[in-house]
């Protein structure tokens, strides 16, 4: 099953929402509550993507300004010949660490048991990048699995009800009900959302070890 993009999610969501016409939540507050959900999600169960780095030159601190969206490494393999048939068990990087350097993010080998790498010597890299949705801020794929598009949908429900929430409380107009009988709805929500999002994560990480070998990952490895 093909994964949904921007209109399919926000179609549910207002079916959810019970404003399949958007005339109380426009798209622009549903895509809203959507971004807030995905970061969410993203923050308890990122994409893991997986690549071979070529050393430009010697040393333990590798430059990783290539990586789009990188939030953090979880496994190195050094030394690593991509070239050579693949060597079990794998030689693994036990210390290593990502900072920021003028907001580039530079891979440090800390580990001193192991050799510095050298000119052109390959890495083994697996890192997290944000989960995105197939059109929501120009992106081009939606990487969340399909199996939890009804729980990032839920959370983007609650999301905007909490935006329309807080817009309505500003509004002298507004009858004094609307507003709490949103905030209530999106405390529901948010309540379920992170509740279920809570359990997957914690599933999620019993299910995924980082300490044991992987093949080449797509976007959709290591998430359930």
């Amino acid at each position: 099953m093909a994964n949904l993009t921007l209109v399919q999610f926000e179609a549910r969501i207002a079916a959810m929402l019970i404003d399949p016409a958007y005339s109380v939540f426009t798209a622009a507050t549903i895509d809203a509550g959507l971004r807030l959900a995905l970061s969410d999600y993203t923050a308890r169960i990122p994409l893991t993507k997986e690549t071979v780095i070529t050393c430009p030159g010697a040393g333990r601190e590798i430059a990783l300004s290539d990586l789009t969206d990188l939030i953090d490494a979880v496994d190195v393999w050094y030394p690593y010949d991509s070239t050579a048939d693949e060597v079990w068990p794998p030689e693994r990087v036990t210390g290593f660490t990502v900072y920021w350097d003028d907001a580039r993010p530079v891979l440090f080998l800390s580990a001193p048991e192991q050799d510095q790498p050298q000119t052109d010597d390959e890495i083994r890299l697996w890192y997290t990048t944000p989960h995105t949705v197939q059109n929501l801020d120009s992106a081009a794929v939606t990487t969340i699995p399909a199996q939890h598009e009804s729980l990032v949908v839920t959370g983007a429900g609650g999301y905007a009800c909490f935006l329309i929430a807080t817009q309505a409380a500003r509004t002298i107009t507004v009858n004094r009900f609307e507003a709490p009988n949103y905030m209530e709805m999106s405390q529901r929500l948010l309540e379920k959302f992170h509740a279920d999002l809570n359990r997957l994560a914690h599933t999620s990480q019993n299910q995924s070890n980082p300490q044991v070998a992987f093949w080449t990952l797509d976007k959709y490895d290591g998430m359930e």
